[in-house]
């Protein structure tokens, strides 16, 4: 849109312009998302941990001799998510 309106006003083609938004927010809004992208980096962390932590005990469980069907009922998962953590 605005790429359109300079290419009318300076009759030059779309090509030549590049429109870059910097969003201005206010102060609390600001907060807010370094709030959200904060969270969002321990939740990543988190689920990296629970990913780390699956696979260990998977594999401890089945060391010790239960079945795939068991491990999937103890942490209340697929069998197939068993097998995926697992390999």
């Amino acid at each position: 849109m605005v790429k359109d309106a300079a290419s009318l006003l300076l009759d030059q083609p779309e090509s030549d312009f590049t429109v870059t938004v910097v969003p201005q927010l206010p102060t609390a809004e600001q907060r807010r998302v370094a709030q959200v992208k904060a969270a969002k980096v321990r939740l990543a962390e988190a689920e990296a941990e629970t990913a780390r932590a699956s696979r260990a005990i998977v594999a401890t469980l089945r060391d010790q001799g239960l079945t795939v069907r068991d491990v999937a009922t103890i942490l209340n998962v697929t069998p197939a998510r068993v097998s995926q953590l697992a390999a």
